[in-house]
C-alpha cells in the first residue's frame, strides 16, 4: 500500500530516504479532533490508513501539548507571517527546553558534588592527649590521601564540580545571564497568558471585560451568568469534548450572534456536529428549568404593588400589554406550508408569535410560533393566553386585536386605541385616551425591540431546520429558542422604571 499525506494540496508519498515521517491520527479524541479542524477538510473524517507528513510539522511531532508541534501548523493555507510567527514561537519553545535541561544538569552537578563530600569527609576521631596518637602532621597526610583516592574511583556522571560548588554545594550555580533569562520567561509568560486572555472565551475573560460579556452571551453582569451556570450545570451531561461551561456559552453565542455553526467549532476546536447536538441539548434543558422560572404571570398582588407610576393614575388594572412580532423564515418546497407562513403584512413567510408582558416590562407570556398568515386575534384565542386572565384585569393592545368579546368572556377589558374609520376626526376624549394609552402601550414594542437586538437569532432568516418539531415534547427548536431569549431577557434590568 503506498503511504501518502492527506493533508489539502501535499502531494508528499512515502519514499525511502526522504527524511519524511508519516504520523497516524492520535487516539486522544480531543486531539485528534484538534488535528482534523487544523487541515480544515469539511466533512472528512480519517481512516486508520491516513497520514499526516512532518512536513506539517515545524520541528517534527511532539507528545508535549506546551510544544508548537503539538499540533500540525504548516499547511497551504496558512499565510506567510503566521508561519514565521509560529517557527519563532517553536524557537522559544526549544531554547525554553535547553535552559530546563541545563538546570537539571546543575542539580546533578550538585547532588554529585554533595556524594562526593560525604564520601571525602574522615569520620571525627575523639580527642586524645595519650603520647601513642598520631602526631597532627600525620593524620592530615593519611586524610588527604582517603581523600585523594576517594575522587579518583568514584564516577558521578557530569563533569566535575568547580571549587566554587564543592564550597557551597546547596547554592544553584545561577549565572547573572540566567537570572536575567528567567526574568525574560517570566515576562514572556505574563504577555502570553493576558493574550491568550483577549481571544479565548473563559470565565475569567468575561468577568475581566463586561463588553465581551454583553458581546458574546446578551447578559449585562457577571453575576447573571453565574446564576445561569450554577443554575444549570447539575443537569447537563458531561460528554468530555466541551465543558459544561463552554456548551452553555456555546448555546449563548448562538442566541446572541446567530453565527454559523461551523464559525462556533472553529473557535471552540471542535466539530460543528458536535455545536449542533450541545445547542439541541442546552436548549431543550432551559426551556423546560429555566423558562418556567423566569417567564411567570403574576398574582394580581404583586402587580399592584410592582405598578409602575405612569400605569398607576391611568391604567391601576393593567395586567398584560400584548403585541405580535413576526421573524422571517426560509420559503418551503412544499405549497401548503408556503402559504400557511406568507404573512401579507410582511410580503414574506414569516412565523409570529404573541408575546405579553407586565406593566414593568417583564416577558409574562410567549406562545408558540404560527404561521404569518394566521391572524391577531386567532393566536390570541388559540395560544393559552385566555386562560391567565382573572375578572377586573385590563389588556392592552394594538387596533388589529379584535378580541373585545373573548378577553370580556374571561372577566377582563380590553384597552386600544380608539378607531378612525367612518369620523372625520377624534372627539377630545378620544383623543386624549388614545394619547395616554401609546404612551404606555409603547412599552411592549421596547421590549420586543430589545428582545430582538440582545438576541439576533430572532431576527432570521430563520433556516427549516429549526422548524422540525421535537418527537417528544412536539416543539419546534425555534420556539424553545424564542422562549429562551424571552427568559434570558427578563433577568436584566427592568425596562419601565419603577418610580
Amino acid at each position: 500500500m503506498v503511504v501518502s499525506c492527506s493533508a489539502v494540496g501535499c502531494a508528499n508519498r512515502f519514499t525511502k530516504g526522504d527524511g519524511l515521517k508519516y504520523h497516524c491520527f492520535p487516539r486522544d479524541p480531543e486531539r485528534k479532533e484538534r488535528w482534523i479542524a487544523r487541515m480544515r477538510r469539511e466533512g472528512w473524517r480519517p481512516t486508520e490508513d491516513d497520514r499526516l507528513c512532518s512536513a506539517h510539522f515545524i520541528n517534527g511531532k511532539s507528545n508535549d501539548p506546551l510544544s508548537v508541534d503539538y499540533l500540525p501548523s504548516i499547511f497551504e493555507f496558512v499565510p506567510s507571517p503566521k508561519k514565521r510567527k509560529l517557527k519563532a514561537d517553536a524557537e522559544r519553545y526549544e531554547q525554553r527546553q535547553s535552559l530546563k535541561k541545563q538546570r537539571q544538569d546543575n542539580v546533578r552537578v550538585k547532588e554529585a558534588a554533595k556524594a562526593l563530600l560525604m564520601i571525602a569527609e574522615p569520620p571525627e576521631k575523639p580527642h586524645s592527649s595519650s603520647s601513642n596518637s598520631q602526631p597532627p602532621d600525620q593524620d592530615t597526610t593519611s586524610t588527604s590521601s582517603l581523600s585523594s583516592n576517594n575522587k579518583i574511583n568514584i564516577f558521578i556522571g557530569p563533569p566535575s564540580p568547580t571549587s566554587n560548588d564543592l564550597a557551597d554545594p546547596d547554592e544553584a550555580p545561577i549565572t547573572p545571564d540566567l537570572h536575567m533569562e528567567i526574568a525574560a520567561l517570566r515576562r514572556e509568560n505574563l504577555a502570553l497568558k493576558q493574550e491568550l486572555l483577549k481571544v479565548t472565551i473563559t470565565k475569567e475573560s468575561l468577568m475581566q471585560n463586561p463588553a465581551k460579556l454583553k458581546f458574546f452571551t446578551g447578559l449585562s453582569h457577571i453575576t447573571i451568568l453565574e446564576a445561569v451556570i450554577e443554575f444549570l450545570e447539575p443537569l447537563l451531561p458531561d460528554l468530555g469534548k466541551l465543558s459544561k461551561f463552554q456548551q452553555i456559552i456555546v448555546t449563548l453565542i448562538k442566541l446572541r450572534l446567530n453565527v454559523g455553526h461551523q464559525l462556533i467549532a472553529y473557535q471552540f476546536g471542535v466539530h460543528a456536529s458536535t455545536i449542533s447536538k450541545h445547542l439541541h441539548n442546552v436548549v431543550s434543558l432551559m426551556y423546560t428549568v429555566l423558562v418556567p422560572e423566569v417567564i411567570r404571570w403574576p398574582e394580581c398582588e404583586q402587580l399592584r404593588n410592582t405598578l409602575p407610576m405612569c400605569f398607576r393614575a391611568t391604567f391601576p388594572k393593567c395586567a398584560v400589554i400584548i403585541d405580535c412580532f413576526e421573524v422571517q423564515v426560509e420559503k418551503a418546497s412544499d405549497q401548503t406550508a408556503n402559504a400557511q407562513t406568507y404573512s401579507q403584512y410582511k410580503s414574506r413567510n414569516t412565523l409570529k408569535y404573541l408575546i405579553g408582558i407586565s406593566p414593568l416590562g417583564a416577558v409574562t407570556f410567549i406562545s408558540k410560533g404560527w404561521g404569518g398568515r394566521t391572524s391577531d386575534k386567532y393566536i390570541t384565542e388559540n395560544s393559552g393566553f385566555l386562560r391567565h386572565l382573572v375578572p377586573g384585569d385590563v389588556v392592552m393592545a394594538d387596533r388589529g386585536f379584535f378580541i373585545e368579546e373573548s378577553v370580556a368572556m374571561q372577566g377582563a377589558k380590553l384597552e386600544i386605541p380608539a378607531f378612525t374609520r367612518g369620523k372625520s376626526q377624534l372627539d377630545k376624549r378620544e383623543v386624549e385616551s388614545t394619547r395616554k394609552l401609546a404612551s404606555v402601550r409603547i412599552h411592549v414594542e421596547r421590549v420586543i425591540g430589545t428582545i430582538r437586538q440582545k438576541y439576533q437569532v430572532l431576527q432570521g432568516p430563520l433556516e427549516l431546520t429549526f422548524t422540525v418539531p421535537d418527537a417528544e415534547e412536539n416543539v419546534m427548536l425555534y420556539d424553545k429558542m424564542v422562549h429562551v431569549a424571552c427568559a434570558l431577557t427578563n433577568l436584566s434590568k427592568p425596562i419601565v422604571p419603577s418610580d
